[in-house]
């Protein structure tokens, strides 16, 4: 709900409101059992999640925290690059 929301006010372009809900989404995510067990899909949409908030890192300025999370993602789910790059 908090990613879905996220999306939603960056769509906005509020940027930084955005950041806080995607923050929030992370944080909340890591808690699933799915997650922690390396279920495909909820790997997937964490990648998505950390993808879209280094987004909103990067568009801030805030490089190093961009970089932080696209590093974040390739330990997360190192199949992301092909798929990301497959689905463009």
């Amino acid at each position: 709900m908090a990613f879905e929301l996220a999306k939603l006010i960056a769509a906005q372009g509020l940027v930084t409101e955005s950041l806080v809900y995607f923050t929030k989404a992370y944080e909340i995510s890591l808690a699933d059992p799915l997650v922690r067990s390396g279920e495909a899909n909820s790997v997937k949409q964490l990648s998505e999640m950390l993808m879209h908030r280094s987004c909103a890192y990067e568009a801030l300025g805030l490089t190093e925290m961009c970089a932080k999370d696209m590093r974040l993602i390739c330990q997360v789910d190192p199949g992301f690059r092909l798929r990301y790059y497959e689905e463009s």
